[in-house]
């Protein structure tokens, strides 16, 4: 069994994946659709920044990481 510490890694690079495959995706043509994903997307981002301050409040991670 993973430990706790072993499962918020994993978190964090299953977030940063998606965020990167919605990059990869691009915009869409239709705007209804293309600003809902991107709403999707900045809630990402937002989950990304929380488990990073995890990760760093428990030294798995260093502070000065370049996120974005």
């Amino acid at each position: 069994m993973k430990t706790d510490n072993e499962k918020l890694l994993y978190l964090d690079k299953v977030i940063d994946e998606a965020i990167s495959k919605i990059e990869d995706i691009g915009e869409f043509k239709d705007y209804d659709i293309d600003q809902k994903v991107e709403r999707i997307y900045n809630k990402l981002e937002d989950l990304s920044i929380d488990v990073f301050e995890m990760l760093v409040s428990k030294g798995l991670a260093e502070e000065d990481r370049d996120l974005w």
